[in-house]
């Protein structure tokens, strides 16, 4: 009566391991499919990490639109001690307004090239503007009589295009 006692529960022990080990099969793809779907983001993220690659050694980080406090601007200070403030409305006085862009390079100076307002098809050969602290800016003072309303201006480096950059007079 022991050995068939034994028997039984080591069938039914066995029978659970098998059923634990079914449950565990049948939940793998509810496990797996989440860490892929995670690890298909992260590759995605790591790849859009750079707004714009330019050359292999020429990556643009960011681009903005904003607004220079004058004084604090790019016409007086260099690289990460210029103020800026992102913005794509120009309304406020006591400022200059521009772009800033952040660049991944190690070189000392790029060409910039601008169209303005769609008023040109192709840009042209540009002018060389000095990286400081992995950033460029270009700014503007608006004056009266400045036409309202939208705005653009179009930012090639290198001849490749970077951003176009849209804002707003009032």
């Amino acid at each position: 009566m022991e050995g068939s006692f034994r028997d039984s529960a080591l069938v039914w022990l066995n029978s659970q391991s098998d059923r634990k080990c079914s449950i565990l099969y049948r939940m793998k793809p509810l496990v797996l499919i989440p860490l892929l779907v995670l690890q298909l983001f992260v590759v995605a993220l790591a790849k859009s990490s750079y707004f714009v690659t330019i050359a292999p050694d020429l990556k643009v980080v960011s681009a903005d639109f904003g607004a220079f406090p004058n004084g604090k601007g790019p016409m007086k200070l260099k690289g990460k001690e210029v103020v800026f403030k992102k913005t794509d409305h120009v309304r406020e006085i006591g400022y200059s307004y521009g772009w800033r862009i952040k660049l991944d390079t190690p070189r000392k100076f790029v060409r910039v090239y601008e169209i303005w307002d769609d008023q040109q098809k192709k840009p042209g050969k540009g002018r060389s503007v000095e990286i400081v602290d992995g950033l460029i800016f270009d700014d503007w003072d608006v004056v009266m009589g400045t036409r309202k309303g939208k705005h653009t201006v179009e930012v090639f480096l290198e001849g490749s295009p970077v951003k176009k950059f849209v804002y707003f007079v009032h």
